[in-house]
């Protein structure tokens, strides 16, 4: 499935894309997370619903802005789905439910954004309810909109 902005990976290059992120980030499971580099924030998603998340889509898209270049794109990946590549200037497609393709709130499967580089990123974990950014220009200027952030969601650790 495309979608205006969100561009369908080949198979190749989602193999490699998950090959490298299992290399870097190992692979999670119901107990674990994947490992973040540091400095890397995790938030406790489980008090909220995933139609909640607006607030939550506009701070991380204004975060993704702002770490990247013009005509930048970014990875979006869902485990073991289709992985895409999108502009984060752009608007986002959403579907039946008003959520986009690859939602940033976990809602069943691990859902990761990804800059290309790899120097930052947002991971959502769907059984411990919780999403983890890395990379120090994302939590700058994530950390911008934090007080938008204290009504969506609850700092569970932080580890810089």
């Amino acid at each position: 499935m495309n979608c205006m902005n969100f561009r369908l990976l080949p198979t190749n290059q989602t193999e490699l894309l998950w090959s490298t992120v299992g290399k870097l980030f190992g692979y999670p499971n119901e107990r674990k997370m994947f490992k973040l580099p540091k400095p890397f924030i995790r938030f406790d998603v489980s008090s909220k619903y995933s139609y909640e998340t607006r607030e939550l889509e506009q701070v991380v898209l204004q975060a993704m802005n702002a770490c990247t270049t013009e005509d930048e794109l970014v990875f979006a990946m869902e485990w073991q789905h289709d992985c895409y590549e999108f502009d984060p200037r752009e608007p986002i497609d959403r579907n039946e439910f008003g959520e986009w393709l690859i939602p940033i709130f976990p809602n069943g499967d691990y859902h990761i954004f990804l800059q290309k580089k790899l120097e930052w990123g947002v991971f959502g974990h769907p059984w411990k309810q919780e999403i983890g950014i890395f990379g120090s220009c994302f939590i700058n200027n994530f950390n911008t909109n934090i007080a938008i952030l204290d009504t969506i969601v609850q700092k569970k650790t932080n580890a810089r």
